[in-house]
């Protein structure tokens, strides 16, 4: 069932450019996601389909959409859960449920052959997506061409195992859910500890990430999450081994503090053919810090695959 509308929500979702925001029920879960049409007669690239992270929406794109819009379709969905899409219990948070739910996304969409470019939480998501995809069609029939991962969760850099294992716990998401609409307001704090050089904050962008986090049912998805991470992150080895053989680009900006970018060269290893471009003082979001180096790095290595 295809729907186009307003959000289920009296909070105003942003516009990104020249994309069009479009609403598609997926499951039984209403997803909003930005598309744009490549601009060329000719595109240079199969569609591009941009996963955000844990903590982002399609926001989180909006200086990358229309300069890669000059190679393809583009497709960026706001996940189940957060952004301006349904919150539902009914959802599978784990990285492989999301990845099922992405496939399924897809399908309605009729996307059969797709670039992908995930970022930090979506980049688990993506990893686990990519092996379900050769698990079932093998490699010569696989849905992901070429896989973009930027900052991505990786076993080499787990981050703060303790805080995620504390939050897990019921005693400590009371402390969390309690302090939460507090946190969900501080986007601010939370830009300036995550980009490279604070003074590159848009000054809107703290409130955009704000309003979608304050929606009810944000902090009982994000507990879901969390609750499935430690699991998640053991079998990232395992998909990492499935999916050795997809082009890979790996970007990390060089002052990222959220995921370690020394992780990036023992990730590449679990490729055949990983490249790493690595952004100088940028943080852990480069696609909307550095966006001009982000797009240059991005659009010939997934034009090269058409």
């Amino acid at each position: 069932m295809f729907t186009v509308g307003a959000p289920n929500s009296t909070t105003q979702a942003p516009s990104s450019g020249g994309a069009e925001e479009r609403f598609l029920t997926v499951d039984g879960i209403r997803v909003r996601y930005l598309f744009r049409p490549c601009s060329k007669p000719a595109p240079q690239s199969p569609p591009i389909l941009l996963l955000h992270g844990l903590l982002g929406f399609s926001y989180s794109w909006r200086h990358n959409i229309d300069p890669l819009s000059e190679i393809a379709d583009i497709y960026a969905p706001d996940l189940p859960g957060v952004g301006y899409s349904e919150r539902s219990s009914r959802l599978d948070c784990s990285f492989r449920g999301i990845a099922e739910f992405l496939f399924h996304f897809a399908d309605t969409l009729k996307l059969h052959r797709i670039n992908l470019i995930a970022t930090s939480h979506g980049g688990g998501v993506a990893i686990a997506a990519v092996a379900r995809d050769l698990e079932e069609h093998g490699f010569e029939n696989r849905w992901v061409q070429r896989l973009v991962l930027v900052a991505p969760v990786n076993p080499w850099s787990a981050g703060r195992a303790w805080l995620t294992d504390a939050l897990a716990t019921p005693v400590g998401w009371w402390c969390a859910r309690a302090c939460y609409p507090l946190l969900a307001r501080c986007q601010g704090l939370f830009l300036r500890r995550v980009y490279g050089d604070p003074s590159r904050i848009e000054r809107d962008a703290p409130g955009q990430y704000a309003l979608p986090a304050l929606i009810p049912g944000t902090a009982s998805h994000l507990q879901k999450v969390l609750r499935s991470w430690p699991s998640d992150i053991s079998a990232l080895r395992k998909s990492l081994a499935t999916i050795r053989e997809v082009p890979t680009l790996l970007i990390w900006g060089t002052c990222d503090t959220a995921v370690r970018p020394s992780s990036a060269e023992p990730l590449a290893q679990c490729f055949r053919h990983a490249q790493i471009k690595m952004i100088e003082c940028a943080g852990h979001l480069p696609y909307e810090e550095t966006p001009e180096e982000f797009n240059a790095a991005v659009m010939p290595f997934l034009a090269s695959s058409f």
